[in-house]
């Protein structure tokens, strides 16, 4: 048995027929406020298949949330945030 090595997993991409910049549009549009009937209807796409494409991607952002925004100390975060920004203030003024 050989594994084979997919670089869209564990992505909103991983298993899409369609090239990714068709997700990406309708992720963009739908942050700007269209609705899914919309997208769908003007990109020429399954009413359920914009669903489906916005649930894997609404899945992945919270995961990465999840994994990746957990902040232990946020005071110190933002203390050494104000700190730096001072010191580029300074330096450039």
């Amino acid at each position: 048995a050989s594994s084979k090595f997919v670089s869209t997993l564990g992505t909103p991409y991983y298993r899409m027929r369609k090239a990714h910049r068709w997700l990406d549009l309708v992720a963009a549009l739908r942050s700007e406020g269209l609705p899914q009937a919309g997208i769908a209807r003007t990109q020429g796409v399954n009413p359920g298949t914009v669903s489906r494409w916005l649930e894997k991607t609404a899945e992945h952002a919270r995961a990465f949330e999840a994994e990746h925004h957990e902040i232990d100390d946020a005071v110190a975060v933002q203390l050494d945030e104000l700190k730096a920004y001072g010191s580029r203030s300074l330096a450039s003024g």
